[in-house]
């Protein structure tokens, strides 16, 4: 029985220098867990697209524009455009808005190179010499909703009055009108849009989602009609 024993110890150990050895020459081995942060990603492009109807998609559909990203948070994030308490007032708040003016301005500001901001298309007919024109919303809503609910809210207060998204707001004909000449150019859209989501300073349990949306019309000159 003693020598069994030690037999059995003897047999144990080998096992155990062999599985070391195995793993040492890398066999029997699992794969290594990633180290490397992967940045967080939204669907706020798919999210967009849904909101909208079959006809509206015949207008323009959503893209993402890392550009427009990186404008974004970089505005969403300074606490002199959006305070504190205005992602406290948001977070309290169900609806999506867009009234406020410096986080508007600050996007603004930076994607209005060799374009011009217009506040609609419907009843601005000027393409202004071939140049594109361009409408900038920035939406905030309450971070307490999910990214799908925040930005079909979004879409859905984008989507009325003079933004509605159809063949009047966005005409495939554009005008540019002298005193002697009437130039005709089609136009086309291409609608961009960038979500992020900011916590308040001063109470981290709040938070608002914000919401660029950037509508371009392109003209191309075309003969006259």
């Amino acid at each position: 029985m003693k020598l069994k024993k030690i037999a059995s110890l003897a047999l144990a150990g080998i096992m155990a220098v062999s599985m070391l050895a195995g793993c040492k020459d890398g066999t029997n081995q699992e794969e290594p867990s990633s180290s490397s942060q992967v940045p967080a990603t939204t669907n706020v492009v798919t999210y967009a697209n849904d909101a909208l109807t079959g006809a509206q998609k015949g207008v323009f559909t959503f893209k993402s524009s890392s550009e427009l990203d990186t404008i974004l948070q970089a505005a969403a994030n300074d606490k002199s455009k959006f305070t504190s308490q205005e992602i406290i007032n948001s977070y309290d708040d169900t609806a999506a808005k867009w009234d406020n003016t410096d986080l508007a301005d600050a996007v603004k500001g930076k994607v209005q190179d060799n374009a011009i901001v217009v506040n609609v298309f419907k009843g601005t007919p000027v393409a202004n010499g071939g140049k594109d024109q361009k409408i900038v919303r920035v939406f905030t809503a309450s971070g307490a909703l999910d990214e799908k609910t925040a930005i079909k809210k979004v879409i859905e207060t984008f989507n009325s009055g003079d933004t509605k998204i159809d063949k009047d707001n966005y005409p495939n004909v554009a005008w540019e009108t002298t005193v002697s000449t009437s130039q005709h150019y089609d136009a086309e859209y291409v609608g961009e849009i960038s979500a992020v989501k900011v916590t308040s300073n001063d109470n981290t349990a709040k938070t608002s989602w914000v919401v660029a949306i950037v509508i371009t019309q392109s003209v191309t000159k075309a003969a006259n009609v």
